[in-house]
């Protein structure tokens, strides 16, 4: 069992049962206002989570999850002139599981490294970047490069594994204020200042 999870992206790129390069592409970016919208929810969670924990930090700005919504649906707009852009559509929800899984296990990190050095950044932080490292190979797929196309299929697959891994990374960020508070170091009383 184990070994067919493994070799299950390989199979399906040998095969050819999957998608093309530039079908790929088109349903990414046909995914990707969906992707912001459910993701930056779920980054909206941790604030929530955080705030009795760290209550010197700001609450995130709704301005620039909107402005990335905003672009995110001017590019699906864009992707809807490309002349396979049906095929495309087609595979658009295949496209939101695996990049959308992947998008969010590195927005969570991310956010988890933003927490450490800028904390009033991290919302918007880690949706940028998470944004950038998902969809910026994409671009690549428009001009056809095998190479890209299987590191990207492996990428998604492992990173993401349909939002399991990076639903395990959102329950450890949940959890952990509140572990933190329940045992203080020492018996002292949890510290209040931001990291």
């Amino acid at each position: 069992m184990r070994q067919t999870l493994i070799l299950l992206p390989l199979i399906a790129l040998l095969t050819g049962c999957g998608p093309t390069e530039v079908e790929m592409a088109l349903s990414t970016l046909f995914a990707l206002p969906l992707i912001l919208l459910t993701g930056g929810g779920i980054m909206w969670t941790l604030s929530w989570a955080w705030r009795k924990r760290r209550p010197e930090w700001e609450t995130p700005s709704w301005r620039g999850w909107r402005y990335s919504l905003i672009a995110g649906g001017a590019v699906a707009c864009l992707a809807c002139f490309h002349p396979k852009a049906a095929v495309g559509l087609e595979w658009t929800l295949v496209a939101y599981v695996f990049a959308g899984g992947a998008w969010l296990s590195f927005a969570l990190l991310t956010w988890r490294i933003y927490v450490l050095i800028k904390p009033g950044a991290a919302h918007i932080g880690a949706i940028v970047w998470a944004t950038l490292i998902t969809v910026a190979p994409v671009v690549m797929l428009f001009f056809k490069v095998p190479e890209v196309y299987e590191a990207l299929v492996m990428l998604w697959f492992y990173t993401g594994f349909m939002g399991a891994v990076g639903g395990g990374l959102w329950l450890i960020l949940m959890l952990e204020p509140l572990l933190l508070r329940r045992a203080p170091p020492g018996g002292a009383a949890p510290p209040t200042e931001g990291p």
